[in-house]
């Protein structure tokens, strides 16, 4: 119990700023940001139309989005789990060294002037009618009626907080690095639309499937402690309802799992278990 309250409390009291890290063109349509996790569509010439908040979100989730087919299938193959991104993310991709526009033009094609965020305005308590923007001329963000209309720029990696009843993984998180045969705490917020126990699913290529069971059928209280065997560069895990049902379920990632380790992950003070002692190394875990 110890354990489990120490992990919470190090996770809710810490929320790590997203900042540009290095950009890679993944060369099918892609630009993964390494300081992040994250994955973006890489030109506007993909999603051409200027919509309202409401289509914005719509579209993004419903793009699907073709990368290069390996040579041993014969099938092509497809990420499927865009959306739009929240104001904080889409911050992240502002390069505020540059203006007009305020991005990396070498990995993102055909900047547009504005493009829409997933996050509504806290301040708007009385209709909820205005929501987050992003100006690229300068990197600037500012709010305006959902109503009115921006571009649009689909992001996957991390998780969908507009999807309400789903749960929400707050470890690991995005672009989190560990190792294999040491503890991963697997955390969650329990969404409403799952009613008994949940499956722990791995993804070993960036959440497009799901063939590796973690737990089969575990208690839907938040927590479970994971002892990975294996290294694994492009992790993703998904929680869904252990009967099979779809509703409620969730995917974070990507993460990381390196070759080797021992013991426990974040076990700095060297006694073999998670315990008080291991708080500031387990912090730095998580966030770096």
């Amino acid at each position: 119990m110890l354990r489990k309250a120490m992990l919470f409390c190090v996770l809710i009291l810490f929320i790590p700023a997203l900042v540009l890290g290095e950009l890679i063109d993944n060369g099918d349509g892609t630009v993964m940001d390494t300081g992040t996790g994250l994955m973006w569509v890489n030109s506007a010439d993909v999603m051409t139309s200027e919509l309202d908040w409401e289509g914005a979100n719509l579209a993004a989730e419903a793009l699907v989005f073709p990368v290069p087919i390996p040579p041993d299938e014969t099938s092509p193959k497809y990420y499927e789990d865009w959306r739009l991104p929240s104001i904080k993310e889409l911050a992240s991709i502002m390069d505020y060294s540059k203006s007009n526009p305020a991005m990396n033009t070498t990995f993102f094609k055909n900047v547009k002037a504005t493009y829409w965020s997933s996050t509504s305005y806290i301040g708007d308590t009385t209709d909820k009618t205005l929501a987050w923007y992003v100006n690229t001329a300068d990197g600037s963000v500012t709010t305006k009626k959902k109503s009115e209309k921006c571009y649009v720029i689909a992001v996957r990696g991390g998780q969908n907080q507009l999807v309400t009843g789903n749960g929400y993984v707050t470890s690991p998180t995005i672009a989190s690095n560990w190792y294999a045969k040491g503890v991963i705490p697997i955390m969650w917020t329990p969404g409403k639309d799952i009613k008994g126990d949940v499956k722990i699913s791995l993804s070993k290529d960036m959440g497009k499937t799901f063939p590796e069971v973690i737990a089969a059928g575990t208690s839907n209280d938040g927590v479970y402690m994971w002892t990975p065997t294996e290294a694994c560069e492009n992790c993703a895990i998904q929680i869904s309802a252990a009967d099979g049902t779809t509703a409620g379920s969730t995917i974070q990632g990507p993460f990381s799992i390196g070759e080797g380790g021992s013991g426990v992950n974040g076990d700095y003070n060297g006694n073999d278990k998670l315990d008080l002692g291991d708080g500031v190394g387990i912090l730095k875990e998580l966030t770096e």
